[in-house]
């Protein structure tokens, strides 16, 4: 082991192209000047826990094949990590950035650890490691993240300036235009996996992967800025049983949290929570949703119809609410899919005018056509003219006989007319008079909620009104 503890370096230090077979310690070491380990090679762990480094600090493409920690240590000037490969974690806890606008791009195998880290000036992470952790860092200015690969958490991070956190879809690329290696594996996507206790008013994400994200925990959610593609999880679309129906259900975006409650409730499809990972109860998702759906509809972004729905979906599971407003939501959910599934209505539209037209020509129509009599009485000089229309006679033919073109067009029209609130042009048996009256009860409603659906999905996605 090399072993340099509490050494204070008074003038330029340089250990450019150094190779350190075994572990190196530089713990308490004070750099009065600037410092180099340009292209220096540590061959296993390396820790630089508590050093102050009071100039500039240069790692530019050092290689540490163990774990690198710089635990509580202080930059005063630019730290320079570019192209930087770190085998296994490198621990940042606690190390004050006092100068430092931009730490990487660096290339991180294991942990990139920057858990009460401070940076004191305008700064830019850019990393592509395999997991990143970001617990009560402290920007005291505007910050990006600009990452690959990683897994990232960021919890209790309190921001009194803009964060952008984004994800990149191509290899970083230093100054000299080199791309920065990759840690294995093969999706470059980001995965953001919580925000607990984060206040979110000022947080951008971009192109990320949220599926498996965790917001509860985190403030001001409403006020989360989504850009660009950002992937949420998927509801197991197919039909299923449920009180003895088949439903179909849609494939449409959701939060980690809904995969965790759904999967506790024994449901087929769904991703359960974590070990020790808290599964919400409805109240809680409709917090979540409601707060997630404004942010999403603020900013005309695709997930906002989706978050709608599931909010009104955890209104009808909750069961502190009156058991009569559940059942409105349920029926509001069958009929229209919580006024977001116009087809839904249309279909239902569908089905009730299938219905009407089976009824009427099966028992609404009348055996044959109607001729009305005509009958005088002549008393004296005087004649009365009296004209009177038979009673409709039910049909008595075999069923397979009633179904025919003429009876068809005949109930396709008394429909039609009752839909516009008219009356039938044609006389009905008693089956028929009730048919047309729910028709013009039915047909109207479900009119007027495919338009509510249709204006409230538009509404949800900002298309032009």
């Amino acid at each position: 082991m090399s072993t340099f503890d509490g050494v204070t370096f008074s003038g330029t230090t340089s250990f450019d192209s150094a190779l350190f077979h075994r572990s190196a310690r530089f713990t308490g070491v004070s750099f009065s000047a600037a410092v180099h380990f340009d292209r220096t090679a540590f061959a296993h762990d390396t820790g630089f826990d508590g050093a102050a480094f009071g100039d500039t600090a240069h790692f530019t493409g050092a290689l540490v094949g163990g774990h690198a920690h710089f635990t509580g240590s202080v930059f005063s000037q630019h730290a320079d990590f570019e192209q930087a490969r770190f085998r296994a974690d490198a621990d940042f806890g606690r190390v004050a950035f006092a100068a430092t606008r931009l730490l990487g791009p660096l290339t991180c195998e294991g942990t990139l650890n920057l858990t009460e880290t401070h940076f004191t000036e305008p700064a830019k992470v850019m990393a592509s490691a395999t997991r990143m952790t970001c617990r009560r860092t402290r920007f005291e200015s505007t910050a990006a993240l600009l990452l690959r690969h990683a897994a990232l958490v960021v919890e209790d991070v309190a921001l009194d300036w803009p964060l952008e956190i984004t994800g990149s879809p191509t290899p970083l690329i230093a100054r000299d235009g080199s791309p920065v290696a990759d840690p294995s594996g093969d999706d470059a996507f980001v995965r953001l996996l919580s925000l607990a206790g984060t206040d979110a008013a000022r947080l951008r994400l971009k192109d990320l992967d949220l599926s498996q994200c965790r917001f509860n925990g985190a403030s001001q959610l409403e006020q989360i800025h989504l850009v660009g593609e950002c992937r949420f999880a998927t509801t197991p679309p197919g039909i299923r049983w449920r009180r003895g129906l088949p439903i179909k259900f849609l494939p449409r975006r959701a939060l980690a949290e809904e995969h965790h409650w759904h999967a506790a409730r024994g449901h087929s499809g769904w991703t359960p929570a974590p070990p020790g990972v808290e599964v919400l109860v409805p109240q809680q998702l409709v917090s979540l949703y409601q707060a997630l759906r404004t942010a999403a509809v603020n900013h005309h972004r695709p997930e906002a119809a989706d978050f709608a729905y599931a909010e009104d979906d955890f209104r009808r599971h909750d069961l502190s609410r009156p058991r009569s407003e559940r059942l409105l939501l349920t029926a509001y959910w069958l009929l229209t899919g919580y006024s977001l599934r116009a087809s839904r209505v249309l279909s239902f539209l569908a089905v009730s005018m299938t219905a009407g037209l089976l009824v009427l020509m099966l028992w609404g129509l009348p055996k044959g056509p109607i001729e009305p009599h005509l009958q005088g009485t002549l008393t004296g000089q005087d004649i009365a003219v009296t004209l009177s229309t038979p009673r409709p006679v039910p049909p008595d033919q075999p069923l397979d006989q009633r179904i025919t073109s003429v009876r068809l067009e005949q109930a396709l029209s008394v429909l039609l007319n009752a839909a516009q609130l008219r009356s039938s042009p044609v006389s009905l048996t008693a089956a028929g008079r009730y048919t047309e009256l729910s028709y013009r009860i039915i047909a109207p409603g479900l009119l007027i909620l495919a338009a509510l659906s249709f204006r409230r999905r538009s509404r949800m996605q900002g298309w032009p009104r």
